[in-house]
């Protein structure tokens, strides 16, 4: 099959270079079909208002449009991997199913703008979905607070410190992952700049109106300079992942947290048998793996940011083949992310936590500051009421 770019259908590849360049573009690309569709019918909507596109060429491309979605929404929109991408497969159904406005649509547009846009409304819907999902396990958290005001020491060190409860700890958890969500909303903000009609970073000469276009997408702002249009793939989705990375990070703070305080020497928490795994040589052993691979995978999630960071550093301005790898860091960013926060949800809302334990530990010392505390209340110094507590412990 020819592509695209070819001139004659004489240019072949040898197959090793076409395997390797496309690698696992075309089945990522399938999470951007949807997307390569909308902006393709908001970019037509756009030539029709400018005389490029004829009133029954619109309908046609319309209508082939429609039909890639509601293919794609059942399964059943093949992406050929011959045809490179997405944005080449969405082309040739629409050529072979409604004639010459397939071609026609691509007039003011490259590939390079193509997927840049894709890729935003991809991590726009994507980022709502993590959102909701951080919002559900705050909403989670704040009810086990107020079920479980109970005392607790609080740990410095990883040492027995001063009094605290459970309650305080998992509203610590809440108050960083609305934090996070904050940051999250902040990069999606951001990088809400509408790239479409950049072409290949350096514009086109026809009456192109892109503000239309970015409204009709739903774009906060119309990324304006066409080169850091171009540019901006790769650092959008560095930006975006660096908040993900947030996530993982409060993420990984609270399954360690319940993974130490579940074990026998605290016995502070416990899960139900349905979020625990066991060992096939210890009988007795009861694993939250769950846990344990939420921790591990906020390494991965920095892994991709550095991916990501790397990747685009120094690059030249304009496109660089070098950015189609990170369409792959930043899909698999929300996957990871969301997948936590999926599994967290349920995990601890079914929280067991044990009073007696708990309270057991919070031994005479972890009150000496407070009573230092007193002594300075009533006038005696500081220093030398810490002092004085302090012998005693």
């Amino acid at each position: 099959m020819k592509k695209i770019w070819e001139k004659s259908g004489k240019e072949k590849l040898h197959p090793m270079v076409e395997s390797f360049l496309s690698g696992e573009d075309i089945i990522l690309d399938w999470a951007l079909v949807k997307h390569e569709a909308a902006s393709s019918l908001a970019h037509a909507r756009m030539l029709k208002k400018t005389g490029m596109l004829s009133a029954a060429e619109f309908a046609k491309a319309e209508k082939g449009l429609k039909e890639i979605i509601a293919l794609h929404a059942k399964g059943q929109f093949e992406l050929k991997p011959e045809l490179e991408d997405v944005h080449a497969n969405v082309e040739a159904y629409l050529t072979e199913k409604h004639g010459v406005v397939g071609k026609k649509i691509h007039a003011g547009r490259s590939r390079n703008d193509q997927v840049a846009t894709a890729m935003l409304l991809y991590m726009r819907e994507e980022g709502k979905k993590t959102l909701q999902l951080v919002e559900g396990l705050c909403e989670v958290l704040e009810g086990l607070a107020e079920r479980y005001p109970w005392e607790m020491p609080g740990y410095t060190h990883v040492q027995r410190a001063m009094p605290s409860t459970l309650a305080n700890l998992l509203l610590s958890y809440k108050e960083s992952l609305e934090a996070d969500a904050e940051f999250l909303e902040a990069a999606l903000k951001v990088v809400d700049k509408c790239p479409l009609g950049a072409c290949a970073g350096y514009g086109s000469a026809l009456p192109l109106n892109r503000a239309a276009t970015a409204k009709e997408l739903g774009f906060g702002k119309l990324h304006a300079n066409t080169i850091s249009a171009i540019s901006s793939r790769g650092k959008n989705e560095f930006m975006v992942v660096s908040a993900l990375s947030a996530v993982m990070l409060d993420l990984g703070r609270m399954a360690e947290d319940m993974l130490l305080f579940s074990t026998k020497e605290f016995g502070f928490v416990s899960f139900g048998n349905e979020f625990a795994t066991g060992s096939s040589v210890m009988p007795q052993k009861k694993n939250y793996d769950v846990l344990e691979l939420v921790r591990a995978k906020g390494a991965r999630m920095l892994g991709l940011q550095v991916e990501l960071f790397a990747t685009m550093k120094a690059l030249p301005s304009g496109y660089n083949r070098d950015a189609q790898q990170t369409k792959r860091a930043a899909m698999e960013a929300f996957k990871e992310a969301q997948g936590c926060l999926a599994v967290l949800a349920p995990m601890m809302k079914g929280l067991k936590p044990d009073k007696g334990k708990m309270k057991a530990a919070c031994t005479p010392g972890i009150y000496a500051a407070q009573k230092a505390t007193e002594l300075a209340k009533k006038g005696v110094p500081f220093r030398e009421a810490y002092r004085e507590v302090g012998g005693v412990y």
